[in-house]
């Protein structure tokens, strides 16, 4: 997973938006920060931002997609 993803939250976690048909909450991945601690060791920890206001959503997402370019 990279900055601008679209991702699908659900129960069990997130996942691509694209594996799915969009049965959860629809977010972008923001950022990522490498390497942080967890219980089963070393992991990436994704941030991901969700909006139900589809119109900030699109906005911020095409923020961050031109950020990450």
């Amino acid at each position: 997973m990279k900055i601008g993803d679209l991702v699908i939250r659900k129960n069990e976690g997130i996942s691509h938006a694209d594996a799915k048909k969009y049965l959860g909450r629809v977010g972008i991945i923001t950022h990522v920060t490498p390497q942080q601690p967890s219980a089963v060791g070393l992991l990436d920890r994704i941030h991901v931002m969700f909006d139900d206001d589809v119109g900030v959503f699109l906005e911020r997402y095409l923020e961050v997609v031109n950020e990450s370019r």
